[in-house]
Formats: structure tokens, sequence, C-alpha cells
């Protein structure tokens, strides 16, 4: 999936806004997130899974701010089963 502007991941509510010294950091690696996200704001999204049923309901939710912290595939396999 591609969340261009981060709408997507607005909307559920898990992105974060870069604090000062993070951005200062950015900047001189010249990573430039609001170009690169087709945005005007300082942001990132939080790493997240979600399963959704075929009703549009979440069966599974996975989020953690720690983004080397992953769901394991076969959790999200055992959901889809």
């Amino acid at each position: 999936m591609s969340d261009v502007a981060l709408n997507i991941a607005k909307a559920y509510g898990i992105v974060f806004e870069l604090s000062e010294e993070l951005k200062a950091l950015y900047q001189k690696w010249d990573l430039n997130l609001p170009q690169a996200n087709g945005t005007d704001d300082w942001i990132l999204p939080i790493p997240a899974t979600f399963v959704i049923d075929q009703n549009g309901r979440i069966a599974l939710a996975y989020i953690n701010v720690d983004y080397t912290k992953r769901l394991e595939p076969e959790t999200a396999i055992a959901c889809l089963e």
C-alpha cells in the first residue's frame, strides 16, 4: 500500500511529529520528510500492521512505537486463516 501524504496513517492516528532536535538531525542528513511524504509537516507513521476483515472491521491491530519490533508474520497469517 502507498500512503501518499500519510492520509491513512493520520486517519488511524498513527503518526507523530518529529521533535525540533530530530528534525534538525534529519535536515543535517539532507532528509526532507515533507517533500518525501508530499506534506508540509515533519511527521512519520508509527509502524503498524492491520488485518481488516471482509466486513471492514479490524480483526487484528499491532502498533509499536519501537520500529525494530514488528508483528510476527505467522500471527497475521493465523488471523487471515
